[in-house]
């Protein structure tokens, strides 16, 4: 892998094959002029699919995205152009940074995705089937992003607490899931909420847009998961089931920390109460458009 090239400059500086159980083969690369990209290659067990692993923070760092390679996914995830968790990297005495701001807003996203099914195809020998972004905080602004600036990216992606809303979106045949905490101390949800409807009324209303975008909240869940509410169990298996087998998803399973289940509706439906049954468990509610 190490001899694999890329006419912009991008090299390979490293690959080698993890300490992991199943085993995972690890490749590091740099775009110019400072994006560093790491990818976990499943080695026996790809399920044909890429993963775009979304960062917290300003980023800043990263970390090989072992988790999605453990379930199968040719993964990826990127420091987005430069080091420290703080914010001095985007400033100097003598003005913005604005290459490095750019790369940390879209550019470093397109390229872990381009390097990234790169590297994945040169390692299979095939490129992958589907492509996912999933991430949350920082990496639901960054799955916003790419949905937005780069379309064509991924076949689906899901967005827990974004980070940042933004104004315009741009279908490609692609699907997304957003999700938000109404507890989140961080982020409000509201700007999920102000940001979706947005998208419902540039695109016509609420049927045409759920067609390709969901968004569904969480009450009592904080900051990407935790508090007293149920947050989704798995929503990238929901993605999943919706792009390839068509199957839109007009609730996410959801489990509270300590064990309480709830069905989390698409919004504005919310779960509701049938009156009878334990108020612990999920098959006691139904979504309804008030409770």
């Amino acid at each position: 892998m190490t001899e694999l090239t890329f006419t912009d400059g991008t090299r390979v500086t490293s690959a080698e094959e993890a300490t992991t159980s199943p085993a995972i083969c690890h490749v590091a690369l740099v775009v110019p002029q400072s994006i560093n990209i790491a990818v976990s290659l499943p080695v026996g067990n790809w399920n044909g699919r890429f993963q775009g692993v979304g960062g917290g923070g300003y980023a800043g760092s990263v970390s090989f995205p072992d988790d999605a390679a453990s379930a199968g996914y040719a993964a990826a995830a990127t420091d987005t152009g430069h080091t420290g968790s703080g914010g001095d990297w985007a400033w100097s005495p003598t003005g913005m940074k604005w290459n490095l701001i750019e790369d940390f807003a879209f550019r470093s996203l397109h390229e872990l995705t381009v390097k990234g099914k790169a590297v994945t195809r040169a390692f299979y020998g095939e490129s992958p089937a589907y492509a996912y972004w999933n991430g949350c905080s920082t990496g639901g602004r960054q799955g916003l992003m790419e949905a937005q600036r780069f379309p064509d990216d991924y076949d689906g992606i899901v967005s827990a607490a974004p980070a940042i809303n933004w104004d315009r979106f741009i279908p490609a045949g692609g699907k997304l899931i957003i999700w938000h905490g109404w507890a989140d101390s961080l982020i409000f949800g509201q700007g999920s909420i102000d940001y979706y409807e947005r998208v419902v009324r540039k695109m016509g209303g609420p049927q045409r847009t759920g067609q390709f975008a969901r968004l569904f909240m969480a009450p009592g869940v904080d900051h990407c998961g935790g508090g007293s509410g149920a947050a989704p169990t798995d929503p990238l298996a929901a993605l999943v089931a919706w792009v390839e087998q068509g199957k839109a998803p007009d609730s996410l399973p959801g489990q509270s920390v300590s064990g309480m289940t709830r069905p989390l509706c698409v919004w504005p439906e919310v779960p509701r109460y049938k009156g009878h049954g334990s108020t612990a468990e999920a098959t006691s509610f139904r979504c309804s458009a008030r409770y």
